[in-house]
């Protein structure tokens, strides 16, 4: 019975802190799937749970604490910055200026208001305390615990700081999902609606590309280079593979094509009737992917920094390679290779060319 007394009495033993880590983030994340009215605070609760664990007297070794926040805190920024990174100045150039002079703003109001609030109550309320309540209000993690290290070289001591953030931060979730909602009856939105038009917005604006056979029976497409064909209909597609001859290659801009050729077309699903109307005709029975040819497909990711930034257009791969881009796997979205796209780390790139350019 040693044993079951030290698992729950006994701070330091591995056990015990294991035990208690697992009991506040099992009873966080399953409280926090209870909905009241459609609404649940998700992983918001664990932060009720440990103050609750805490109340009922359960504590954990002072330097496995310590380590456990750090390190959490170090993942979660390190996860943040892989996810928003990449794209950070690029969405400058759509709404980004606006949306950050807001947050900017909201930065500023709120530190006046701390500021306020501190000369306030700066009797009973100190200023760890009153930190704590800023970063829990505005729910800024990593700024806890830049501010914790901050106290720490000026001589402050204690938790008061982490306990008034986990009092705020729960209580600053509530009041956005109230705001949330007071916002969504004064001004009668109807989230259905909104979700039907955000949906379609997202759809217009990164469509995921369709593929589909072109036979070429247009005459006057005779001799004509793959680069002209694209100039003649003024649609954006991708001839990932061109079957001529009995032979499949991976063409580039400027190889020919001829009547009878068949054409594997990546485009946007508006794009599919002017490609084919243009050409020829679309042909079902047959599927240049699963022939036998020395052409193949492989998913690439993007993980060299500097690939970050640069475009489609700037690897000039089918030119040089052969290889073709039909498709870019982002944030779980499928994205047409326009040449204007600028690539991400993290991206996947779909390439379809000779095994040896793929390679390369």
């Amino acid at each position: 019975m040693d044993w079951l007394v030290s698992l729950w009495s006994d701070s330091n033993s591995v056990g015990h802190i294991l035990l208690v880590y697992a009991i506040v983030i099992t009873v966080g994340l399953l409280l926090g799937r209870i909905k009241i009215f459609g609404i649940s605070l998700g992983v918001t609760f664990v932060l009720f749970a440990g103050l609750a664990a805490g109340y009922f007297g359960f504590t954990v070794n002072t330097t496995v604490l310590h380590f456990l926040r750090d390190f959490g805190l170090i993942l979660f920024v390190f996860f943040i910055g892989l996810q928003v990174g990449p794209s950070f100045f690029s969405s400058f150039r759509s709404g980004g200026v606006q949306l950050n002079l807001l947050t900017l703003l909201a930065v500023f109001l709120s530190l006046a208001v701390t500021v306020g609030l501190y000369f306030a109550f700066s009797d009973t309320v100190s200023l760890p305390q009153m930190l704590g309540v800023y970063f829990g209000a505005v729910t800024n993690t990593p700024g806890l615990g830049a501010t914790q290290e901050a106290l720490n070289m000026l001589d402050y001591k204690g938790e008061d700081i982490a306990v008034a953030y986990a009092c705020a931060y729960p209580l600053a979730v509530v009041a956005i999902i109230a705001t949330s909602i007071c916002l969504r009856f004064i001004f009668r939105i109807d989230l259905k609606e909104e979700d039907r038009m955000w949906e379609e917005s997202e759809k217009e604006n990164n469509e995921a590309p369709i593929f589909f056979h072109v036979k070429v029976t247009n005459a006057a497409l005779e001799g004509k280079q793959l680069e002209q064909l694209r100039n003649f209909i003024g649609r954006p597609f991708i001839c990932s593979r061109l079957l001529h001859d009995g032979t499949i290659i991976s063409p580039h801009a400027k190889d020919t094509v001829h009547v009878g050729d068949v054409m594997r077309i990546v485009a946007s699903a508006e794009n599919k009737d002017a490609i084919t109307v243009f050409c020829g005709s679309e042909d079902k029975d047959v599927d240049l992917a699963t022939e036998s040819s020395p052409i193949t497909a492989r998913n690439i990711r993007v993980t060299r920094s500097a690939m970050n930034g640069l475009t489609v257009h700037d690897l000039h791969l089918s030119r040089y390679d052969g290889v073709n881009i039909t498709r870019i796997f982002r944030a779980g979205m499928t994205l047409f290779p326009y040449p204007h796209l600028r690539f991400q780390i993290g991206d996947v790139v779909y390439c379809v060319g000779p095994e040896r350019s793929i390679r390369r």
